[in-house]
């Protein structure tokens, strides 16, 4: 998470998938919130192995 949430624009981006996880849990719509859930790890990770990879060229 930290690795992450230090890129720009990264905040705003993990708070709206957040945002989207907790709705679709709310509305009962299991389904939807792991898909989401998996999708925003999915995404956090693939961040952070760009930004690992591009300090790596430095």
């Amino acid at each position: 998470m930290e690795t992450t949430l230090r890129l720009p624009g990264r905040v705003e981006i993990s708070r709206s998938e957040h945002e989207a996880i907790l709705k679709a849990i709310e509305n009962r719509e299991g389904e939807l919130a792991a898909s989401l859930t998996r999708a925003h790890i999915t995404g956090a990770r693939q961040t952070a192995i760009a930004d690992a990879k591009q300090k790596s060229r430095k």
